[in-house]
């Protein structure tokens, strides 16, 4: 094992699991409340940085982000990671008289040497908990090439000390176990409120970037496929379903992706695009691809390869742009049961269709509530296509099927 890349290129930050929303109200008997929140991922040269952003957001009834926008910062650099995590976020939607209703909340993010602090301070002497002592994760050389993100949620006594470390998400399986190992080796200050240390939850985000070494070795090295004996083929990949805020998001880019000898995408590229945000959002799902790498003479070596993206009916997907895109020609609705009838919801269904526009493949890939899935599925599965086409032919595509339950 050889130490993982430098720390300042490996950002852990503390992310204070105290969740304090500040509504605006105009008679709602309950405010909105987070039920699932997503940590800023800041660039490691932030990692240690002291200040604030405050973002407002609108909920619809159904507690899904709508927009967002920043309304006061100490320091711009922090924003866009502010805006990115908040887009994320579900929430159990505000009610009035037990029904729910569109709001706006506005959340605070206090940030200071590395711990994030979502909870409105009690009194002038609140103090978040923040970490003092940090440990770089040490990964094996396979892995140095990997760009992605680990969160943890730490739950930490009186004095600071952690007793419990469960894992939120992770981009890379990989980089699970090297991280919590990492992890378990940090020192805390504990969380003090009117005076008092008291226990509390934090939020561990690690945001891992390549090294420029590795990079470059990568990129220096890497074949083009027509110079390869075997071309790399995809593992597992992931298109991202765009948060409502974002789903009107028109547009293509040309990425040019260099995958290391393991089949990490280690750089991309982009080689033209119609906005930046197209860019951005490709960028950021081809560094969760991993990839049986390419072979020449026998042995694995790095390569490089185009790949389009665009979006798609709520959905980023990696295929060449559609001439037109799919129309639906047969709808079906679904059928609640009466145990259900008074639930408003939703849920947004993957449809993966054939070259004939019938549907192949549906997956329930958001809900406000599970009990829903299987409903919208089993419609989604009946509707019927004309199909995408592009030059002329039919293709096949994909695209997000929203259904809306209850009445406005």
């Amino acid at each position: 094992m050889k130490p993982g890349p430098n720390f300042s290129k490996v950002l852990g930050l503390s992310l204070v699991f105290l969740l304090s929303t500040q509504a605006l109200y105009s008679g709602e008997t309950s405010p909105a409340e987070p039920r699932y929140t997503v940590s800023p991922k800041l660039p490691a040269k932030l990692g240690d940085e002291k200040g604030y952003v405050r973002v407002e957001a609108k909920i619809n009834r159904f507690g899904q982000v709508t927009s967002v926008r920043s309304i006061s910062s100490s320091n711009n650099d922090l924003v866009d990671s502010c805006l990115d995590a908040m887009v994320r976020w579900k929430f159990e939607p505000a009610k009035k008289g037990g029904k729910p209703i569109a709001s706006t909340v506005v959340q605070p993010f206090e940030f200071n040497i590395g711990t994030v602090s979502l909870a409105k301070k009690k009194d002038p002497f609140t103090q978040a908990p923040h970490a003092y002592k940090r440990t770089a994760p040490k990964l094996e050389d396979r892995y140095l090439n990997i760009n992605g993100n680990v969160s943890f949620r730490v739950s930490l006594n009186s004095e600071g000390g952690i007793t419990n470390i469960a894992l939120k998400e992770s981009t890379h399986p990989e980089l699970v176990e090297p991280t919590r190992q990492a992890l378990e080796k940090w020192k805390f200050s504990p969380s003090i409120e009117q005076g008092k240390a008291v226990p509390s939850k934090v939020l561990v985000p690690f945001a891992f970037k390549a090294s420029v070494q590795t990079r470059n070795k990568t990129v220096n090295n890497a074949y083009a496929l027509n110079k390869v004996d075997v071309e790399p083929t995809i593992i597992s990949k992931h298109e991202p379903i765009l948060p409502v805020a974002l789903e009107k998001e028109q547009g293509l880019a040309w990425l040019m992706l260099y995958i290391d000898e393991y089949g990490y995408v280690a750089q991309t590229d982009t080689l033209k695009s119609t906005s930046k945000e197209m860019s951005r959002l490709a960028t950021a799902a081809v560094s969760q691809w991993k990839y049986k790498p390419a072979i020449k003479k026998g042995r694995n070596v790095p390569s490089k390869l185009a790949v389009p993206f665009r979006s798609q009916g709520g959905l980023l997907v990696s295929q060449l742009p559609a001439d037109k895109r799919a129309k639906p020609i047969q709808k079906k609705s679904p059928k609640l049961p009466a145990s259900l009838s008074d639930i408003s919801g939703y849920v947004r269904v993957l449809l993966e269709l054939d070259e004939k526009g019938n549907v192949v493949r549906a997956s329930a890939r958001e809900s406000s509530h599970t009990q829903l899935d299987d409903l919208a599925i089993q419609a989604a599965e009946k509707w019927k296509f004309k199909p995408a086409q592009r030059d002329g032919e039919p293709v096949a595509s994909s695209l997000i099927l929203p259904f809306i339950f209850g009445k406005s």
